[in-house]
């Protein structure tokens, strides 16, 4: 059994010995790691009690311990510990003692992290084209109702004046929507150059002041001085980081707090190549955001505010990506919001072609 652990500990996937009565006999090191559980405490419990399907589980052990196949199962798990996690679980008869089945266990966690980020990248890049087309046959008209309106306001006849304000007002109105369909339908043309990100956001606070001083909101500003220049483009991320905080200014109720937070972050991501990030971190104490809701906040015209068009978050998720980096949210309803930006630690690229969407 010594050899059996030393070979099961040295593996990159969980593995279990099960009895068959559907009890835990051992397990590796990795195996503790997903399930986030030790091993004293698992030996000699049911280990259909760890995951959502039982009923597959147990009639999985059972088939392998009478064909003395190796049997996968067909759909994800789910891990009912406190690390709940999607898990891919694969059960094979075991030759060293015929009283037990081998279970590997993997968390997959990531890999449909990316799939499902493909997926929202092949949306978005289906609608750009669809909203590039509607924004280029709304244009023209849009101008002339905008001229039209002008040449009434300076009409003679004053009952039309109110009218012609009215027209104004939502043309204008329309005008921006439409400059946010162009910016999120057009790829992020980034100008880089050495930024210094504690400036852009020192810049950003000063100049939200009115509002902030308007909802006695308090800013606390947390930053890693150790953080050098990066290679960005400076104009993109405020506007990035603009709309975050206006999101989070906007979440707050009267007398709270905003948090901004900067670090570094080590360890790799799949796809992008970098292993040293940056991250800003945007806090709020607002009411939260549910899990439906939060899966949504990325895809264009999704919002859960009354107003605003529902595009500054891809916007600004399109920005990041041109960098290298991504956005990843974390919400409780009742007590706030976390969005944090993480960009790629990068000082002297060798040549533009460095900055590239982490999906591609």
């Amino acid at each position: 059994m010594s050899r059996w652990k030393s070979i099961a500990n040295s593996l990159p996937v969980g593995v279990l010995l099960v009895g068959a009565d559907g009890r835990v006999g051992d397990i590796n090191h990795e195996g503790e790691n997903i399930l986030g559980i030790s091993r004293n405490r698992l030996i000699g419990t049911p280990v259909q009690r760890y995951f959502d399907n039982e009923g597959l589980l147990q009639e999985q052990i059972r088939q392998c311990l009478t064909s003395g196949r190796t049997i996968s199962l067909d759909e994800i798990s789910q891990l009912r510990s406190s690390l709940s996690k999607p898990v891919s679980v694969e059960v094979s008869y075991s030759y060293y003692d015929e009283q037990y089945v081998i279970m590997l266990i993997r968390d997959i966690s990531k890999r449909l992290d990316i799939a499902k980020n493909n997926a929202l990248l092949f949306d978005y890049h289906y609608i750009e084209r669809i909203l590039s087309e509607v924004a280029h046959e709304i244009k023209n008209p849009l101008s002339a109702i905008l001229g039209a309106s002008r040449l009434i306001q300076e009409s003679e006849d004053s009952s039309v004046v109110p009218l012609a304000g009215i027209i104004s007002e939502e043309a204008l109105r329309l005008e921006n929507m439409l400059s946010s369909i162009q910016s999120f339908a057009r790829p992020p043309q980034l100008e880089p150059a050495a930024v210094n990100i504690h400036r852009i956001l020192k810049n950003l606070v000063q100049r939200q002041l009115p509002m902030l001083d308007e909802k006695h909101i308090e800013v606390r500003e947390y930053y890693d001085p150790s953080i050098p220049e990066i290679y960005a483009d400076e104009e993109k991320l405020y506007q990035v980081f603009l709309n975050l905080f206006k999101n989070a200014m906007e979440a707050s109720t009267l007398h709270s707090s905003i948090a901004i937070i900067t670090g570094v972050s080590l360890g790799d991501s799949p796809g992008t190549g970098y292993n040293t990030w940056i991250f800003i971190r945007f806090q709020d104490q607002g009411s939260g955001v549910v899990p439906d809701a939060k899966d949504k906040l990325f895809m264009p015209f999704f919002t859960t505010k009354t107003q605003g068009s529902g595009l500054g978050l891809p916007i600004s998720m399109k920005i990041v990506r041109a960098h290298g980096g991504k956005i990843e949210i974390e919400s409780t309803v009742g007590i706030g919001t976390s969005v944090t930006v993480f960009l790629p630690l990068k000082q002297r690229p060798a040549r533009q072609e460095a900055f590239h969407d982490v999906d591609s």
